[in-house]
């Protein structure tokens, strides 16, 4: 169970723990049925967006319903954690 060692790592759900309705503070927090070893960082675009580059936004504003940001979505500053 922690020597997994393929390329694609995966677990399921075995249990939520505990969840936030969408106009709280929308998460879930959940059990896995095992640990799917070291698995590397998400990578949703092909680089890190730079200043004056134009994204896509998609989320729950104030808790509101899903939204997408089409306008007016233009990269203004990069911050490094």
């Amino acid at each position: 169970m922690l020597d997994d060692k393929s390329a694609m790592p995966a677990a399921r759900i075995e249990r939520v723990l505990l969840e936030s309705p969408v106009d709280g503070l929308d998460f879930v927090l959940a059990l896995l049925d095992r640990f799917p070893g070291d698995v590397p960082r998400s990578l949703v675009a092909p680089h890190s967006p730079q200043p004056e580059e134009k994204v896509y936004i998609f989320g729950h504003p104030g808790g509101a319903g899903l939204a997408v940001t089409l306008e007016d979505n233009h990269v203004i500053a990069k911050r490094c954690w």
